[in-house]
């Protein structure tokens, strides 16, 4: 890794888990094996601890998905499949696994940057990306970051800001159990402060 990407994605990193408020709204992309999934979603925090995050998709098996998480003021909520579950405040990190799990993950990309403490992987934990060549996205110039995982069987690709480095595309691709699959998540970040 250079020292430029590494610099960057420390940039990232930083601006995420420093910033008093952030929220966003999301379009998630998935086709495994010709089967296609579409999701919106938005994310809405306010330090230390109040995160919001919402997710719904398109009936997907004639089963749509609708998750809801909130957590602040020593509860957090997480409903997902039409049930409500309570957890402690201490227990956020248990129920975004759980909302993770219903999301294809959507759920704690972007709360695990903002609280480095729930101990998840970050997106920007990688080992050995590049650069390439800028692109915009809704308006925004962004620098993009390319890796290659499981011996390149898997391609993970980033866009995030130039000026603010908030995320505006994650996609990853690969193979899963035989078939060809394509994940994106394109974010509409506001500006945190």
């Amino acid at each position: 890794m250079t020292d430029s990407v590494r610099q960057l994605l420390k940039r990232v990193r930083e601006h995420y888990a420093t910033c008093s408020r952030y929220s966003d709204t999301g379009l998630l992309e998935e086709d495994i094996g010709g089967r296609k999934r579409r999701g919106v979603f938005s994310t809405t925090f306010c330090r230390p601890n109040e995160l919001q995050f919402s997710f719904e998709d398109e009936v997907t098996d004639g089963v749509a998905v609708r998750c809801t998480l909130r957590g602040g003021a020593g509860l957090v909520t997480l409903a997902c499949f039409g049930e409500v579950e309570e957890y402690g405040e201490s227990e956020l990190a248990i129920a975004v696994a759980g909302a993770g799990g219903a999301t294809s993950a959507t759920a704690y990309v972007i709360p695990a940057l903002l609280l480095p403490e729930l101990g998840y992987r970050q997106v920007v934990d990688v080992h050995s990306p590049h650069q390439l060549p800028n692109t915009r996205i809704h308006g925004v110039e962004c620098s993009v970051i390319e890796e290659g995982r499981l011996g390149e069987e898997v391609k993970w690709t980033l866009a995030f800001g130039v000026q603010v480095p908030f995320i505006h595309r994650m996609e990853e691709r690969g193979r899963f159990n035989g078939d060809d699959w394509n994940l994106v998540r394109t974010y509409r970040p506001e500006d945190g402060v």
